[in-house]
């Protein structure tokens, strides 16, 4: 299991959402530690990049 975070400027954001969104935002850091590289490539013309959808 990977360990996904939360850079300083997400943070403040995040701290700004309505509370009963927080849950979901768990549950999609839960999906992408759990399988980060799941997702399509960001970029279809190099897909081996880090960056995923």
């Amino acid at each position: 299991m990977f360990r996904v975070l939360t850079y300083p400027e997400a943070a403040e954001q995040l701290a700004e959402l309505p509370a009963h969104l927080l849950v979901d935002y768990a549950r999609v850091l839960d999906a992408i530690a759990a399988a980060p590289w799941d997702g399509a490539p960001q970029n279809a013309d190099n897909p081996i990049a880090e960056v995923r959808r």
